[in-house]
């Protein structure tokens, strides 16, 4: 039982940081307060801080359709920034 516990603790903990490697490869940042997040046919998700909006903002944009605000709810498409 021990040894099971143990495997799945290992097997966690490199699913973890293999993910946590992966996702650090698809991040970047144009502008301070702004990460966007590479998805698939290149669609990003931005994660927008405090500095740039009045609350922390979730949007998805994605080429040829207009972007949609995900967070805070309710979720507004098409969304234009002020």
């Amino acid at each position: 039982m021990r040894k099971k516990v143990i495997l799945f603790l290992i097997a966690f903990l490199i699913t973890f940081f293999l993910s946590e490697i992966a996702l650090k490869l698809r991040t970047y940042s144009d502008i301070d307060g702004a990460k966007s997040l590479r998805l698939i046919n290149g669609c990003e998700m931005v994660f927008i801080d405090k500095r740039l909006q009045p609350v922390y903002t979730v949007v998805l944009d994605c080429p040829g359709k207009d972007s949609i605000r995900l967070w805070p709810l309710p979720v507004v498409d098409p969304w234009v920034e002020d």
